[in-house]
């Protein structure tokens, strides 16, 4: 939600990608102050795997990306200190290692500038072949942590944690994976 961005770091600018969004939803984010970006959505193409290329166009030298699936829990603006030159900033994701999948998590990360990882992972969404964004960066990167600079999990709390009673104070983002966090995400949003 803009709002628990906005409520807080007030003062990082807000980018809202419209990967499909209603009338309604545009109108909404931007009179919350958010800029839009539009212009590269196609409804025969799942939305996840245009997030690169709508990191690539942000205006910004650093740039922080957060699924709309993710709750903002506390103040994190320290998060773009992990954007360093040429490398993509992600959390470790060990539910999906532990099912011999993708190894990091693809729902907040951090950029800066248009390192050449991000450019691949563009490229390669493009021929959209895996079953996400996530396995489709796995397959570019492995485990390896050559390209990546490596988050603590403060920056991308799983459902799953919570849903298996492993919780900390300091989490900063709440990633409410699949349908189970969808229902929830919603009940954040209704008036």
């Amino acid at each position: 939600c803009i709002s628990n961005i906005q409520k807080h770091m007030p003062e990082i600018p807000i980018v809202v990608a419209d990967f499909g969004l209603s009338q309604k939803g545009i109108k909404v984010a931007a009179e919350s102050g958010a800029e839009i970006l539009t212009g590269f959505w196609k409804p025969e193409r799942k939305s996840w795997f245009l997030k690169p290329e709508a990191v690539l166009l942000s205006p910004y030298e650093k740039t922080c990306w957060i699924d709309i699936d993710c709750e903002v829990v506390a103040p994190c603006p320290e998060i773009f200190d992990y954007a360093i030159t040429e490398k993509i900033a992600l959390t470790p994701d060990h539910w999906a290692k532990r099912r011999g999948r993708a190894h990091w998590a693809t729902g907040v990360i951090v950029v800066k500038g248009k390192p050449m990882i991000l450019k691949e992972w563009a490229t390669q969404c493009r021929k959209e072949r895996k079953r996400g964004d996530q396995e489709v960066l796995y397959s570019i990167i492995g485990d390896s942590k050559d390209r990546v600079n490596p988050m603590p999990m403060e920056y991308q709390w799983l459902r799953l944690d919570l849903k298996y009673g492993v919780d900390s104070n300091s989490k900063k983002i709440i990633h409410w994976t699949g349908p189970i966090g969808k229902r929830h995400i919603r009940t954040l949003i209704k008036p």
